[in-house]
């Protein structure tokens, strides 16, 4: 007999760009990203004593080094880097592509 599959998926849009994508795709990107997102904020709070040796450098980096020189940073410096760094991001996704013309 056929078996039945059922398969969930749906399109994301940003701006012009389209992407179709499945669901378990979907929720393996953000079990990624938040897996990533844990291992940033472990490395800034510092609480990556006990981890692997890589994770602990990086904690005592952001921690001891980028952490203590961000606050020498004026404001009308670090805000509209941020925003130009954001703006740069959303427009490399949003833009939208040139598709090649078939021979």
């Amino acid at each position: 007999m056929g078996e039945a599959c059922l398969k969930l998926s749906f399109t994301l849009a940003l701006g012009a760009y389209r992407k179709r994508i499945s669901l378990s795709r979907l929720v393996g990107t953000v079990v990624f990203a938040a897996s990533g997102l844990f291992f940033v904020v472990l490395a800034f709070a510092g609480e990556s004593k006990n981890g692997p040796a890589f994770q602990r450098w990086i904690g005592g980096f952001l921690n001891q080094h980028l952490a203590a020189h961000a606050g020498q940073v004026p404001n009308w410096i670090s805000w509209p880097a941020l925003a130009l760094f954001s703006l740069t991001l959303i427009f490399l996704v949003v833009k939208p592509h040139k598709k090649e013309q078939a021979a």
